[in-house]
């Protein structure tokens, strides 16, 4: 009876391998169990390959970074000049136009000037002529609240007199 209660053990045939894992017990496991042990396991697998590959991937070095950091510095300024693109665009510089087509400014046409003492001054009466820096020929100078924009020259307009346009100055700002 001895040899009968002996387990009966059985090798591995030779293209078998052997088993090295513990043998099922004979419980039963539901299938929520089931499925929740395999993404344990899966979990566990991703985790072991992530760490793998975070031990393989090689610091930055500094010009990586560098070049990185330059990178972004070029995209920022490709789209701030982008941004004022669309800001200078024709619609918008007429909507801004608009905004100023209310607005009074002081146009001056000098003819010429005179430095004069106070006396001479007090001297002036009806009839008096007071001789300018300018000939009758040169052009006068126009300015828009007090700034010089323009020259041109004297016209007579049904007993008004007037001033034709006929040079533009470039301001300091277009120069810029």
């Amino acid at each position: 009876m001895a040899d009968e209660a002996k387990e009966e053990v059985t090798e591995p045939q030779e293209n078998e391998e052997p088993s090295t894992e513990p043998e099922a017990e004979a419980v039963e496991k539901s299938p929520e169990e089931a499925a929740a042990e395999e993404a344990m396991m899966a979990m566990a697998e991703e985790e072991a390959a992530q760490t793998d590959a975070d031990r393989e991937r090689p610091e930055k070095t500094p010009e990586e970074i560098a070049a990185e950091e330059a990178m972004l510095a070029m995209v920022e300024q490709e789209e701030a000049v982008k941004k004022k693109a669309a800001a200078s665009s024709p619609e918008t510089a007429h909507k801004n136009l608009d905004l100023l087509m209310d607005v009074n400014l002081q146009i001056t046409v000098e003819l010429g000037r005179r430095d004069m003492n106070f006396g001479d001054i007090l001297q002036l009466g009806r009839g008096s002529v007071v001789e300018l820096n300018k000939m009758a020929d040169e052009p006068v100078d126009i300015y828009v609240n007090r700034s010089k924009i323009a020259e041109g020259e004297v016209v007579v307009v049904d007993e008004h007199f007037g001033v034709r346009v006929t040079k533009l100055l470039s301001s300091s700002r277009e120069k810029k």
